[in-house]
């Protein structure tokens, strides 16, 4: 059935029950049989209904979880989520099952609507003294309850069933992760993975997401110097950190734990790309005054929240800011870091509570006028991130040599200081990476941040190196070797004493482009190198296939997790 059609049908049952309750109790009387009031009355019911089954989807959440919580502790854990389970039968095409399940969620969603109705018209009729309507509705809502756990658990039962009859008719099929890759099934007894990751954003993007969707806790620790885009206007208007690389690693978390509500919806909303200030700043106005339909479905008490923030940022902005393709979860996050006193910590956690995000996702730096610069082969510098990940590469002379971080438009490369909740993440983890990613942008700088190094040699998880696929810009002219050696000289250099090389890396892994020289649209495979050296100092070295089978250059996102979820046991 269509979206709009479901919302009306199940609406309009709810309405009707609700005002024959009424009637009941003597606060509503129908017109008369008329045309136009069977229309009233129509409309009537499906804004009750719709007003109803809008509480139903706060109130009847706790009593979801616990039959499920309950069904649960019968079946023991299952590899995937039912979800999951759900996503993988439609996906197989299997319709008289996907219907059936459809039908059953419809029926859980009016029974909840007419209990909420019920408990609602029983205290009407407890107020105005009728007592036999009372002990009706009161008796309607207990089996209401009783109607929403049967088909809870009939909806378990039910995409369980159907998931089994799909493995057993296709073993090889792609979907049963937990046989294809049995590291990445949910740990026996709810146990979990802590990975802290120090990576690229969209290198690892694939990899976080595998990790959350299969229960494993990932904290993202992000660089604070992205000068380009849209960040670097909030940055130049605001001083402040930049919210575009933040954003956009919370969005991949919110991707990897499933979540996908109307709040998700709207902080992945843009403005258009075009059109003039006026244009521009009408179509903002429509988030504002709850005009636009995206801000609409917003459940009525989040909105709230959210339209708190937008309004610090609307009201704190500068009347030049360009707002072309702005994004609204850049100015939600804006708005709370300016209404919570400049805190971007503070911002963050706001903004992961809207969405319902568990992971975590911190700048390593709290700093906001840092810039990345860096030393070319033949003595040139670079300043800025930008610049820095578009540095040409005609020949090996210009190659990156090594990066440093400046403060705003000094020239003097400076160490800054960490964000305290980056330093107090490494005692509480069960696995430390680096890589794959930008390596002289998104990861080699964060060791160059106050206490980074000192707190990852004190860690006594495995401390993971993750070599790129391709060569790129950044690594143009570099094998993973000679990359491994500065990041270990780095962190040499930054550390408070002197210690061994294992003390910062325990692991290496890296896909093995040894067989022959490849290309993928103009960029090279990365060469291992000789890496016998760092086996020699007791770090554990794989190199193997770590290329994804359906898309050329870039890591298969499983086995990626699968090495980071092994060294962690």
């Amino acid at each position: 059935m269509n979206k709009a059609l479901q919302i009306l049908f199940e609406s309009l049952i709810v309405g009707l029950s609700a005002l024959v309750g009424l009637n009941a109790v003597g606060s509503y009387r129908p017109g008369n049989p008329s045309l136009v009031e069977a229309i009233v009355f129509l409309t009537q019911a499906f804004l009750a209904g719709f007003v109803i089954n809008t509480l139903t989807t706060f109130f009847a959440k706790p009593l979801h979880a616990q039959c499920l919580d309950g069904w649960l502790k019968q079946k023991g854990k299952l590899p995937l989520t039912l979800e999951e389970m759900r996503e993988e039968i439609y996906a197989a095409g299997n319709h008289e099952i996907g219907g059936r399940i459809s039908y059953h969620r419809a029926m859980s969603r009016i029974a909840g609507g007419i209990g909420v109705a019920s408990v609602l018209l029983a205290g009407l009729a407890l107020s105005n003294g009728k007592f036999g309507p009372f002990l009706g509705f009161g008796l309607l809502a207990g089996l209401a309850v009783f109607a929403v756990r049967s088909r809870v658990v009939k909806l378990a039962e039910i995409t369980l069933h159907a998931w089994e009859a799909l493995n057993r008719q296709r073993p090889e099929a792609k979907h049963n992760v937990a046989s294809v890759h049995p590291s990445l099934a949910r740990l026996e007894d709810g146990v979990s993975v802590r990975a802290l990751i120090f990576a690229g954003g969209t290198a690892f993007r694939n990899c976080n997401i595998a990790l959350a969707r299969r229960g494993h806790r990932v904290t993202r620790i992000v660089p604070s110097w992205d000068n380009g885009g849209s960040s670097r206007m909030l940055r130049d208007e605001f001083k402040v950190l930049s919210i575009g690389d933040i954003r956009h690693a919370l969005m991949t978390m919110a991707h990897g734990e499933n979540i996908s509500n109307e709040v998700i919806r709207l902080f992945n909303c843009r403005l258009s790309e075009d059109g003039d200030s006026d244009e521009l700043c009408a179509e903002m106005e429509s988030y504002l005054k709850q005009e636009h339909p995206r801000m609409a479905k917003v459940p009525g008490d989040l909105r709230n929240v959210i339209l708190k923030y937008l309004e610090t940022f609307w009201h704190k902005r500068p009347a030049s800011l360009d707002l072309k393709n702005g994004s609204i979860g850049n100015y939600v996050m804006l708005g709370a870091y300016l209404a919570h006193g400049n805190d971007m910590n503070t911002a963050i956690y706001v903004f992961r509570q809207l969405c319902g995000i568990n992971g975590n996702v911190w700048p390593v730096t709290l700093e906001n006028d840092l810039q990345l610069g860096a030393e070319l082969a033949d003595g040139q510098h670079v300043v800025g991130e930008e610049n820095v990940t578009a540095v040409a590469r005609p020949d090996i002379p210009h190659r990156i040599e090594k990066p440093y971080l400046i403060r705003g438009t000094d020239d003097q490369p400076i160490v800054a200081d960490a964000n305290p909740l980056v330093l107090s993440t490494f005692s509480n983890v069960d696995a430390i990476i680096f890589g794959p990613g930008s390596f002289f942008s998104s990861v080699l700088p964060h060791l160059m941040v106050k206490g980074v190094v000192d707190e990852l040699a004190r860690a006594t998880t495995p401390k993971m190196f993750m070599g790129n696929m391709l060569e790129g810009n950044e690594c143009f002219g570099w094998s993973v070797s000679e990359l491994v050696d500065r990041f270990l000289a780095t962190c040499h250099q930054f550390a408070s004493e002197k210690r061994d090389d294992s003390a910062y890396l325990t692991h290496i892994v890296t896909h093995d482009s040894s067989t022959h020289r490849r290309n993928v649209r103009g960029d090279s495979y990365l060469e291992v190198g000789d890496l016998e050296h760092l086996r020699k100092k007791r770090i554990e070295v794989f190199i193997g296939d770590l290329e994804d089978p359906w898309k050329r250059g870039a890591h298969d996102a499983n086995v990626l997790a699968q090495h980071i979820i092994d060294a962690a046991r």
